[in-house]
């Protein structure tokens, strides 16, 4: 995990690639279904194995850095690609809260996380709503893909399948977040779109720019204007007053 790792932030971001690269090619070029057990962590300790499971992959999705994050929820996408993957990570998922189920949704509707980590996390609701699933109140039998399972509050019955996947939907207000999403959505990559050819031309056109008399807008006309104005104001008092103190004077002399 991250408070266990000694490596710095780069190393492990290029591990994670890596990973998300080869699990890519095996969903792609393997034959046999039962590959993604190869990407169960097993630990020898005193001549037996422990079974770790998926909790090194877990420890990707909290990472500090978010495209590590979008790996580590990338691979867990192409582990989901399949029924028998789907069951896989839902089984080593079961000890955190709300299962895979409840870790896509949190991650999904989280406003304060990048859009490359939500987008995976809505590819791993895709693969897991994509393999079919029961409608109705089944028990559940090992083996078979039923989807999620929720206990009612009010009935203490468990869910399964489509009606679990309901009141999933109603309790964590998806579709209000989601219109949210959809309202403040900003399509273009950046805001003002700049090609790279233009900036030598962009850095000159800056640097040869000068300021001429013949270039002065309209609006730093009128203000020269105003303040031309404004002083030939501030004069004409000034004028007035030394002609008056000129008078005052002449009438005190001939008095």
């Amino acid at each position: 995990g991250t408070s266990q790792s000694f490596m710095g932030k780069g190393v492990t971001k290029s591990a994670t690639l890596c990973l998300l690269h080869l699990v890519y090619e095996m969903m792609k070029n393997s034959e046999d279904q039962k590959w993604v057990n190869n990407w169960l962590y097993l630990r020898q300790e005193h001549r037996s194995e422990t079974d770790l499971g998926l909790d090194w992959l877990m420890t990707l999705w909290v990472y500090r850095d978010p495209e590590v994050r979008a790996a580590g929820l990338g691979i867990t996408v192409s582990l989901t690609s399949s029924e028998a993957g789907c069951l896989l990570v839902t089984e080593n998922c079961k000890h955190i809260s709300g299962g895979i189920w409840g870790a896509a949704f949190s991650i999904l509707l989280d406003p304060l996380e990048c859009s490359i980590v939500r987008q995976q996390a809505v590819l791993l609701l895709v693969n897991l709503t994509s393999q079919a699933m029961p409608s109705g109140d089944l028990e559940t039998r090992p083996g078979l893909w039923q989807g999620p399972l929720v206990t009612d509050s009010e009935s203490q019955v468990m869910l399964v399948g489509v009606r679990a996947l309901e009141v999933l939907l109603e309790h964590t207000n998806f579709y209000t977040v989601i219109a949210d999403i959809i309202s403040t959505l900003y399509t273009s990559s950046v805001i003002q779109p700049i090609l790279v050819t233009e900036l030598p031309m962009l850095v000159e056109s800056s640097m040869n720019t000068t300021i001429s008399s013949t270039n002065i807008s309209s609006l730093e006309r009128t203000g020269q204007t105003l303040l031309t104005t404004l002083s030939s104001l501030s004069v004409t008092p000034s004028q007035g007053n030394s002609s008056r103190s000129k008078i005052l004077l002449t009438d005190r002399s001939k008095g």
